[in-house]
Order: structure tokens, then C-alpha cells, then sequence
């Protein structure tokens, strides 16, 4: 499958249509997702924006409007967008005042989303 990074919603279904007419022609069954930040808790957008500016060495604006930042239910929303298009597999480096708040938080986005979405 396909694992988008730094692409709309949008782009995101399209990018999908066109993989998935070429997988029909192989006769695959592909899974595609997304990988992305997110920054979670009080200083979250501080605190995923330095993560990002320092693994890239690019400022943190080029990334801000891929990179969900807020509550988990925030963060789902964002997802959800997503899934809706068909991304299976998330995998995000979320980043907050410590690794057990951004582990929690990312527990908690991903119980919204099965609930959102019980059936994928």
C-alpha cells in the first residue's frame, strides 16, 4: 500500500484512487496509511514544532497545517478526515510534556476513532 505524509484530505483520496486503480489491475489488495505529528497537553504546539524543527531542520510552518495539535478529540477529528478516505493505519510521533501524556492522549484518539469508525 501507500503511506501518505504532508498531504491534504484531499490529495490524500486522490492519491488513493490512483493507487487503488493500479492495484486492481495487479490483482494486490493494498493497505494504505498516514504518518504524521501531532502535539498533545498544554504546550502542544510548542513542544511538536520543536520535535519537528529539530529531526527536519526545517521550520515547523511548512509542516503546521499536516500536524494536529490540541485534545485527543481534536486531534481524532483531524484523523477522521482520513479515514474517511480511506487511511487504515495511522501511525503518529506525537509529542507533549512527557511520553506517558502523549501515549495517553494518542490512547484516547485512537478509542474516538474506533468508536467514530467501529467497523474498519
Amino acid at each position: 500500500g501507500w503511506l501518505g505524509v504532508w498531504v491534504s484530505p484531499e490529495r490524500f483520496a486522490g492519491y488513493l484512487q490512483q493507487i487503488d486503480e493500479e492495484a486492481q489491475a495487479r490483482k494486490v489488495d493494498w493497505t494504505h496509511g498516514l504518518q504524521l505529528w501531532a502535539g498533545v497537553g498544554a504546550n502542544a504546539r510548542d513542544r511538536v514544532a520543536r520535535g519537528m524543527e529539530s529531526f527536519y531542520r526545517v521550520p515547523f510552518e511548512k509542516f503546521e497545517r499536516y500536524t494536529p495539535c490540541g485534545s485527543p478529540a481534536r486531534i481524532a477529528d483531524f484523523l477522521g478526515q482520513y479515514v474517511e478516505r480511506g487511511a487504515r493505519i495511522l501511525n503518529v510521533e506525537a509529542r507533549g510534556d512527557s511520553s506517558e501524556e502523549a501515549i495517553d492522549a494518542i490512547s484516547e484518539v485512537s478509542e474516538l476513532l474506533h468508536g467514530a469508525f467501529p467497523d474498519i
